[in-house]
C-alpha cells in the first residue's frame, strides 16, 4: 500500500488512535483555556503544561520528555500533526495493536525529545552561551509521528521470518522523511518565523526504526515466550511513564498556584 493511501483508508478499530488524538485535543484546549485564564501568552501556557524546555528538563523536570508530545503551538500545528498522527496511527493498530501503538507512541515520544535535549545542550556548548536564553520552548507530536513512520520503516528491515511484512512501499517512506527533514531544516536556516525541531522528528524517527525491528505485527505465526513477555512489559511501562508524567505536572501547577488548597 502506498503512502497516500495511508490518508484515505478509513478502519473501524481506532481505539487508542482515537483516544491519542483525543487528549492531544484536550490538551490544546486546556492550553487556550489557561492562557485566558491567567491572562498569559500561549508560550507561557506550554511551558506550564510541560512543554520540552531543557533548562527545566536538566533541572529534573523528566516527565517534559513526555508531555510535550501533547501539546501545540497554534491550531494548524494541531490540525497538521492530528491528521497525519490519524492517518499512520490507524495503519499501526491494524498491523500491531492499540497496546503497541499506544507504546510506540511513549517510546518515541521519548526519544524524539531527548535527541532534542542534547542536541541543545551540545549547541549551547559549542557556542559557549550556556544560558536560558539560549533555548527554546519545544512542543508537539511530531517526534512520536515520525517514530510511527520509522516503525514501518523498521518492520520492512526486519529478515523475513514468521512475522509478515506490512504491505507499504518503505521507498515512499523514505521519501516523506526525506522531503519533511529537509523542509524542516530549510525553514530554520533561511530564517523562517516557524522553528522546526529536526532532532525530535530524526529521535523519534530512529527510536521507531528500532521498534519496528523489535515488536512483532499481530498476524506473527510464531511468537518467542521472551518477546510475548517484552511486549506486554514495555506497555506497562508506557502506561506508568504517562501517568506519572501527567500527575508530577499537574501536581506541579495545582502546587504552584496553591489549588490544594479548594480541596
Amino acid at each position: 500500500m502506498e503512502v497516500k493511501r495511508i490518508f484515505l483508508v478509513s478502519k473501524v478499530n481506532l481505539k487508542v488512535t482515537l483516544l491519542l488524538v483525543g487528549f492531544n485535543l484536550f490538551m490544546f484546549m486546556l492550553t487556550i483555556f489557561l492562557s485566558v485564564f491567567l491572562n498569559i501568552d500561549q508560550s507561557a501556557s506550554l511551558l506550564i503544561l510541560g512543554g520540552e524546555y531543557t533548562p527545566l528538563v536538566l533541572q529534573g523536570e523528566i516527565w517534559r520528555l513526555v508531555t510535550a508530545s501533547f501539546l501545540h503551538a497554534n491550531t494548524l500545528h494541531l490540525i497538521i500533526n492530528m491528521w497525519v498522527l490519524f492517518s499512520f496511527g490507524n495503519y499501526i493498530e491494524n498491523f500491531y495493536s492499540s497496546k503497541k501503538l499506544f507504546t510506540i507512541y511513549i517510546l518515541t515520544a521519548i526519544t524524539g525529545s531527548l535527541f532534542s535535549v542534547i542536541a541543545n545542550i551540545v549547541s549551547a556548548y559549542s557556542t559557549s552561551s550556556f544560558t536560558t536564553n539560549t533555548f527554546t520552548l519545544s512542543v508537539g507530536a511530531s517526534g512520536a509521528i515520525f517514530g510511527l513512520v520509522g516503525v514501518l520503516i523498521g518492520n520492512k528491515l526486519r529478515p523475513n521470518t514468521y512475522s509478515p511484512s506490512i504491505p507499504i512501499n518503505s521507498t515512499e517512506l523514505i521519501v516523506f522523511v526525506g522531503y519533511n527533514l529537509l523542509v524542516g531544516f530549510g525553514l530554520n536556516v533561511f530564517g523562517s518565523q516557524v522553528l522546526i525541531n529536526n532532532w525530535a522528528h530524526i529521535g523519534g524517527l530512529v527510536g521507531g526504526i528500532l521498534l519496528g525491528l523489535i515488536l512483532d505485527t499481530r498476524h506473527t505465526f510464531y511468537k518467542r515466550q521472551f518477546k510475548r513477555i517484552l511486549e506486554k512489559l514495555l506497555f506497562v511501562l508506557c502506561l506508568i511513564i504517562f501517568i506519572l508524567s501527567f500527575f508530577m505536572n499537574f501536581f506541579i501547577i495545582f502546587r504552584s498556584f496553591g489549588l490544594f488548597s479548594l480541596f
